[in-house]
């Protein structure tokens, strides 16, 4: 019951100005501190609206922000690889759904559009080892009516099965 599921894009980055430049090893060769670093998460609109049970649309270049630092007030970021995106409006009406309560460095969700036009020239973006300075997951999440200890050990299998499959 109360499946969570939904697409996403992560990266890590740091603001310059209005611009956001992102990946691990920008972040760590730019010299700010750790503190400065914040989670990138871009997820479909379609999956914000089944969520949240919204009807937001969107037009290209568009964007519907949720953050978890309260002082987020931007109405356009730029970022490497794409042109401005025009925030149409900050939205609290989203949880951190995969984020560790231990974190402490902010998030930023953007829903996009289209998101696959949206991420291609991000994705075009790499390290010096050429590797993707984003990582795509699908989440997807459920509440069992079980007790921790089978809650573990479900999640132990799972993941054992995750590993086997990417390898």
């Amino acid at each position: 019951k109360n499946v969570l599921n939904y697409r996403c894009a992560s990266s890590v980055g740091y603001w310059e100005q209005d611009t956001l430049r992102i990946g691990e090893e920008e972040f760590y060769n730019s010299g700010n501190d750790v503190s400065e670093m914040w989670y990138l998460n871009v997820v479909p609109i379609e999956d914000y609206n089944r969520l949240t049970q919204s009807n937001e649309v969107l037009k290209p270049g568009e964007a519907i922000a949720y953050s978890t630092a309260q002082d987020f007030s931007r109405d356009t970021i730029m970022m490497e690889n794409t042109g401005p995106v025009k925030i149409k409006k900050a939205t609290t009406n989203f949880s951190d759904f995969n984020m560790s309560p231990g974190m402490t460095n902010p998030s930023l969700y953007l829903f996009v559009p289209d998101y696959e036009e949206f991420l291609t020239p991000l994705l075009q973006l790499t390290d010096s080892y050429g590797n993707s300075r984003f990582s795509l997951f699908w989440h997807y999440g459920f509440d069992m009516d079980c007790d921790d200890e089978t809650q573990i050990k479900v999640d132990a299998e799972i993941q054992e099965k995750n590993i086997r499959a990417s390898t």
